[in-house]
């Protein structure tokens, strides 16, 4: 089950494509639900079509699902309720963004940035946490960030763990989740929802600050002990 978290008002219906082992036409099993803004999830009604039938019995399937455009989607789950073999890609879902996504690159196999098999555009929750395709990755680079409502921007900077502000969890419990719903969060690669620590410009993870200033306050204790 893939599951996106969009924040967009829609201005259409939902497509995808979606692979299917041993199928040559669509079938119940592809089941796509929806979270508008203040409800419950809901399974909402798709229809699909035959894209190409590749080598049998492989088979790609474009399908369609219905959305309410008249509110607020907070989140998209697609998947198969049975067990089998099938893969999602290429989901599309036209709207007003209520807030730019926080995306970047994806390292299959490295937990080193820039090396080996990647994936461009995806969430950091994506690429860490729920996996592309069944593959979980290694390693994530954000792009440069989207700038936020109080004019913080973020450079490219290469995670092994999301940060709180873009890994999908409401980590504080209130006030929504992730960059930009989360008003704490400065930036989407802020390090926590729980601190709001202000806008600067660029947005500067607290973790990473954390652990620099404790670096530099044990360099100056050794350089110190070594001067006596």
């Amino acid at each position: 089950m893939q599951e996106f978290s969009p924040a967009v008002t829609a201005t259409g219906d939902l497509t995808f494509y979606w692979y299917e082992l041993y199928a040559n036409e669509p079938n119940g099993y592809v089941k796509v639900g929806i979270r508008y803004e203040g409800d419950d999830w809901a399974e909402t009604t798709r229809t699909g079509v035959v894209v190409t039938d590749g080598v049998n019995p492989s088979t790609w399937f474009k399908y369609t699902a219905t959305v309410d455009t008249t509110k607020a989607i907070t989140g998209i789950r697609i998947g198969r309720i049975s067990e089998g073999v099938g893969y999602i890609d290429d989901v599309s879902l036209p709207g007003e963004d209520e807030g730019a996504e926080c995306l970047g690159t994806c390292y299959l196999y490295s937990g080193v940035c820039g090396e080996g098999d990647s994936i461009e555009n995806v969430t950091c929750k994506e690429c860490l946490v729920t996996g592309i395709n069944g593959v979980v990755g290694e390693s994530w680079e954000n792009d440069p960030c989207p700038v936020s409502a109080c004019g913080c921007t973020c450079d490219s900077m290469c995670w092994t763990e999301c940060p709180e502000c873009c890994d999908g969890i409401d980590n504080d419990g209130v006030d929504g989740t992730d960059w930009p719903a989360d008003p704490k969060c400065a930036c989407c690669i802020d390090q926590t929802e729980t601190v709001d620590d202000g806008c600067s410009s660029p947005c500067v993870p607290e973790l990473p600050t954390i652990a620099l200033g404790a670096i530099g306050i044990l360099g100056v204790a050794l350089l110190a002990r070594k001067r006596e």
